[in-house]
């Protein structure tokens, strides 16, 4: 009991943690001497989702958290959103030891990841598919416009030219 109280503390202040400050305040720089990072609300949705993982595996393992994967690791997968164990590798070659000894538990991470990445794709397909939808209700390009204003100025032409002649008989 002694030692389950010495480790048994607060949670891990995951969004407080520096790496994370650093990229989200990069994310959001305007500066154009700073390196723009592709943080989104997309990668702090699996992120936060990747911290639940964490926190289900280390609670069935009766583990600290950080033993099952640092924050560190957990960032950068969620920013670079490895889908295979080899991206996975590129991220952090020595990975986690949970990962080499249970090949469960890094599955279950990818597969979260491919989810998160499924969804995010079908959400930029939406958003073009609707953005390209609202452009052509909108309305036509301007070469668009001026075949139809031709079309137009020729086809009552024809009808006014048509008029005329049938009056004429």
């Amino acid at each position: 009991d002694r030692c389950r109280d010495l480790w048994c503390g607060k949670a891990e202040p995951f969004k407080g943690h520096p790496l994370y400050s650093n990229i989200t305040y990069r994310a959001r720089s305007d500066k154009e001497e700073e390196v723009a990072v592709p943080w989104d609300m997309g990668n702090d949705e699996l992120y936060e989702k990747i911290i639940d993982w964490r926190n289900r595996v280390a609670s069935e393992l009766e583990i600290l958290p950080g033993f099952v994967a640092p924050l560190d690791f957990l960032i950068a997968v969620a920013l670079q959103r490895p889908r295979s164990e080899q991206a996975l590798r590129r991220v952090s070659y020595h990975l986690p030891e949970l990962f080499e000894g249970k090949k469960k538990y890094l599955a279950s991470l990818l597969h979260l990841v491919q989810q998160s990445s499924s969804e995010v794709e079908k959400e930029v397909f939406l958003y073009y598919s609707r953005k390209k939808r609202a452009r052509s209700i909108q309305g036509i390009s301007s070469d668009q416009r001026i075949e139809m204003v031709a079309l137009f100025l020729v086809a009552a032409g024809s009808l006014v030219l048509a008029t005329i002649r049938w009056k004429k008989r």
